[in-house]
């Protein structure tokens, strides 16, 4: 999984930076880079998905990220077919449609 891998996140969760909750922030991070995706309507830009993801960091984990990494989460993502992108989320419940399953976050 792409943001279970992303060392900056990872950081930012076992410190704590957003919180006692910091984890379930990173699983509506994830359901909400899912959303984006299924929510499209043109093809996906990395510039659009770089912005929510240094908006996200920002105001759930008071997280400035600078080292190049987020640029590099939003090409994979980018360029991973809808089937990755699924498997990247299966753990956090969530389907490729958007939807969470099982209740799960």
């Amino acid at each position: 999984m792409l943001l279970s891998r992303w060392n900056g996140l990872q950081m930012a969760i076992q410190n704590e930076w957003g919180g006692h909750d910091s984890l379930s922030k990173s699983k509506q991070l994830g359901y909400d880079i899912v959303t984006w995706f299924s929510q499209s309507k043109e093809p996906p830009c990395v510039e659009d998905l770089e912005n929510l993801l240094h908006e996200s960091l920002l105001l759930s984990f008071n997280t400035d990220i600078e080292d190049g990494s987020i640029e590099e989460v939003c090409v994979l993502f980018i360029f991973s077919s809808p089937t990755q992108i699924q498997q990247n989320f299966f753990n956090l419940g969530i389907s490729i449609d958007g939807n969470r399953e099982s209740g799960e976050m």
